[in-house]
Parts: structure tokens; sequence; C-alpha cells
């Protein structure tokens, strides 16, 4: 079972060697450590020491499952390891050339990945959008992609990630622009874009993370100077329609509602609670007869309560995040019944108010802070087609 490779000629070192390995008949060992110990008038504690400096001892049942070279045995209790649980190993050579293997085989699948993407994105970088047929939604898009990253037509975005924009209030909604804006071919992906950025399905489909690529504005169909294309994009925006607007300030409203949700969740350690489509129905139903600011009045009493509740331990924390829904309903039902006037609730000092909500209210509806604590669901509309009328810009 076990083979011996001496290293020395030193009869006493070798006869040591031979006694600490030694297996009776039934493959005990022969002699203990500490028998051999006093035999021999050395320490315990040096006898593997000298055993390693006599020999090397093989375990003749125990070899490596990828050359069959023979386990190289440390120490008795190496030894009972491996007699007792495990009677299969992979030598340091074998391990090394499947390290090797496996880090050349990740090389070449990266260099595989980097040219399907490589190819890719050459295709990409042929897309092409008439510019001149550009709706007003999306010429407000462009327009706000254009100020938050400071970049013109033909020059690189880059990616939200590093930019850092801040072109919607959440990032969901900005990676929802820059989708939309890319299915439609106003946008596209830069050559340029990192390749972690990227991911390749088993089925061949590459796969992108909107927020990590970087982005540039496509070709103009009929290669337009981009002059002309920043003309097009103003003369679009001096022509807003009376549907676009009334989209265009729900979004903001629910966006800008949902990143105060969550704003009050960080300050009161409700980290765990989601903006549902239960919760998002009921500010929904608030913001129909308030405005943002006032809506965000109704969050932060709620919050309050709620955290308090929290710190209570009256109920779990389950049923108190379920309970936000349907107390937002009920206050904004008192509001209205009691008359109650709602302070419209001023964003802090050191907050950052996004490129789009500014140019809404400051340049689309043209009244700032006054469409800011005034426009709610059910006076949108009368708003909307006063600046239609007014053609305000």
């Amino acid at each position: 079972m076990i083979t011996l490779v001496l290293h020395t000629e030193n009869e006493e070192l070798t006869d040591i060697a031979h006694r600490y390995w030694a297996l009776d008949a039934t493959g005990s060992w022969l002699e203990t450590v500490t028998a051999l110990s006093a035999a021999k008038n050395i320490p315990a504690s040096k006898i593997p020491k000298y055993v390693h400096e006599a020999s090397t001892a093989y375990l003749d049942d125990v070899l490596c499952k990828s050359c069959m070279e023979p386990y190289a045995v440390k120490n008795r209790a190496d030894f009972n390891r491996l007699n007792n649980y495990n009677k299969k190993y992979t030598c340091k050579g074998c391990l090394k050339n499947e390290h090797d293997a496996e880090i050349q085989r990740q090389k070449d699948e990266d260099l595989i990945k980097k040219n399907l993407i490589h190819i890719e994105l050459k295709k990409l970088s042929d897309r092409e959008f008439d510019f001149s047929k550009i709706s007003f939604m999306d010429a407000v898009y462009c327009h706000v992609i254009q100020e938050a990253s400071g970049c013109s037509f033909y020059d690189e975005i880059g990616s939200i990630e590093n930019g850092n924009f801040f072109i919607t209030p959440t990032q969901s909604k900005t990676n929802e622009i820059f989708q939309n804006l890319f299915r439609k071919q106003i946008l596209t992906i830069s050559e340029n874009s990192p390749y972690s950025a990227f991911n390749i399905d088993e089925d061949g489909t590459i796969k992108y993370t909107t927020s990590k690529v970087n982005w540039i504005f496509s070709n103009d169909a009929r290669n337009l100077d981009k002059s002309i294309i920043h003309k097009i994009i103003y003369e679009t925006l001096e022509k807003p329609d009376f549907q676009s607007l009334c989209n265009i300030w729900n979004k903001i409203a629910q966006d800008e509602c949902e990143s105060y949700f969550y704003e009050m969740c960080e300050r009161y350690n409700l980290n765990n609670w989601s903006y549902t489509e239960k919760v998002a129905e009921s500010i929904d139903y608030a913001l129909n007869k308030y405005s943002i600011p006032q809506v965000w009045n109704f969050i932060f009493g709620e919050f309050k309560n709620l955290a308090a509740l929290v710190q209570a331990k009256t109920y779990n924390k389950r049923h108190i995040e379920n309970m936000f829904s349907g107390n937002i309903r009920r206050r904004v039902d008192r509001a209205v019944a009691n008359g109650w006037n709602m302070t419209p609730w001023a964003r802090r000092a050191f907050d950052r108010e996004s490129y789009l909500t500014s140019f809404v209210f400051d340049n689309l509806f043209g009244g700032g802070n006054r469409d800011w604590d005034g426009i709610t669901k059910s006076n949108v509309a009368i708003r909307a087609e006063e600046v239609v009328s007014a053609s305000h810009f």
C-alpha cells in the first residue's frame, strides 16, 4: 500500500522513516510516534520532520486521475484522511495544466465574444434615422440628452453609468428612454463601448446593458449637417402638441414620486420596500387632485407614521408596507373632503433636479415653480391647451 522512496543513506534516518511508515497486517500503524520517539530518544514533535527529510511515502492505490502518478502522503494524519474518505486526487502538475487550460479556454471564448460583438457594433454604426421626421416627444428626449451629457450630434454621448447624466428622476426611466430611442434608430451603440457591457446567450443572441454601453446619435438618413439637425430639433420643440404635453407631465409625475418614495425609504431605513404597481396606482390617485410636490407631502406624512409603527413593532414589516397604498388614498380623500390646504413640499437644497423635469416645467410649460406647484392630473389638459395655443417655448 505504501511505497517508500529514500533520500538519504543515513541509517538512523532511514530506520526512523521505515518504522514511521510501517503497517501491520490489519493496516494499522505498527508503532506509535510516542513509542518511536522514546526508542530513538528524539522529541515526538521532531519525528515527522526527520521522516520528511529522509523519505517520500507514496500511496500505491491513490493515483492522480489524470496522469496516474501515485499520491505523496504528507504524514500519518494525511494517510488516515485519504484511507478513510478519499481515494481520488489530482496532482499539482495536472492541476496547473487544468488551470492553464481553463485560462486559455476563457481567453479563446473572450476573443470569440469580442469578434462577434465587434461585427455587431459595425452593423449598428450604419444605422440611420431621418431627423426631419422626429416626433415632439423624441425631440424633447434628444434635447435633454444633449444638455445633460454636454454632447452634440455625432459626438459620443458615453455611458449612462459613467456620465451620471441625471436625465430623469430615476435610473429606470433614463434607461427606458435610451432603449426607446435605440429601437427607433435615433440612438445607436458606439463601437467604443466596453465589451463587459455585453453578454452572448447560448443561442448567439447579443444582449447589452443599457447603462454600461456608450451611446451615440445615429447618422441622418439624408446626411444632414449637425447644425441643421439642431435647427430641426428646436423647430420641433417650438410646436408642442397637446397630447405629448399631457403624457410627459404624467411620466414625470410618476417618476418624481417614485424617486421621492425611495428617498423616504432610505431616510427611514426601509430599504426593502418596493414601488409596486399598487403603490403607483395610489400615487396616481393622489396626482388626480394634487401636484407633484403636494403628493410628496402625502408620501412624507405616511412614511413618518408607518416608520413609527415599524419602531413600535405593533405589526410585522410586510403588513406595514402593505398599509401604504390604502393609507395614501384615505389621506387624499380626507384632504379633499375637508378642503385641506396641502403645502407643496420643497426639494431639498442639496438634491439635484433632473434635466427633463427642469426642461419640461421651465421651458415647455414655461411657468417654472408655478406650474411645478400647481399642475395636477385633472388640470394638466387645461395648462397644455394654453401652452399649445400660445406656442410658448
